[in-house]
């Protein structure tokens, strides 16, 4: 393994950029990233596919919608300690490691960096409510997974997860991007503010805004002026072929 606390950071930027890595953060993050893709053989093993993970109970094909404000009142009272003894009781009954608990943490960090890209929540069912959409890779660039949630519509008790990442394999994924959503759902059951990236469809756009306003009174249309190119009206045919009947 490389010693890559000897690197520049320009140097350690490099070394991310041929891995296709994220090169933002401090050089002690960056130092950690490559570590990672080290331990990981540049994380080649094969992307989780949706369709060979074990499919979530009852999972419906349509009837999704864009998680918005008008869902608040329909949704169950989602909480941290809900999401905790989740992930704690998942751990162990998958006889792993309880400090693995940290995709918790991670979690948090990633719905603060707004990795969360899209949600859309399904509330026809009477005793579930399902959760679907994309979160972005924290480590890998261009790359984003589908997660799947199944909450109880009576307690908001967690009964399944699933994520595309290779942490998150279903029914029951514990991974950072599912820690993501949910706390992103107890924000939202509280405030009704979603915390997903807008597309650039949803942003406000500014770039027809002039650069200058007029802050004085109003003027009249014929007291403005306009500028006129004096050629708007010239014959675009050669001379010998002008002012001819």
């Amino acid at each position: 393994m490389n010693n890559y606390g000897k690197f520049s950071l320009n140097k350690l930027k490099l070394e991310l950029q041929k891995r296709g890595a994220r090169t933002q953060g401090r050089k002690e993050v960056l130092i950690q990233r490559l570590e990672y893709y080290d331990q990981n053989e540049n994380f080649r093993a094969p992307a989780v596919i949706m369709e060979d993970t074990i499919p979530i109970e009852k999972w419906p094909e349509s009837g999704f919608k864009s998680l918005s404000s008008q869902h608040k009142s329909q949704l169950p009272n989602i909480t941290n300690d809900i999401i905790k003894a989740y992930f704690i009781s998942r751990l162990s009954t998958d006889n792993m490691d309880v400090s693995d608990a940290a995709s918790l943490k991670k979690g948090r960090a990633l719905l603060k960096s707004s990795f969360i890209s899209a949600c859309s929540v399904n509330v026809e069912d009477e005793a579930f409510v399902f959760f679907s959409g994309l979160t972005n890779a924290a480590m890998k660039k261009k790359v984003s997974y589908n997660f799947q949630i199944r909450l109880s519509r009576t307690t908001g008790v967690i009964l399944n997860s699933n994520c595309e990442c290779p942490a998150g394999k279903g029914p029951h994924g514990t991974c950072k991007h599912v820690a993501a959503v949910l706390y992103m759902l107890v924000d939202f059951v509280a405030t009704g503010k979603a915390s997903v990236t807008l597309s650039c469809t949803e942003k406000l756009q500014t770039f027809h805004k002039p650069k200058k306003g007029h802050s004085g009174s109003p003027m009249k249309a014929e007291s403005m002026g306009a500028r006129k190119r004096k050629d708007v009206l010239k014959d675009p045919r050669p001379l010998k072929f002008r002012n001819r009947d």
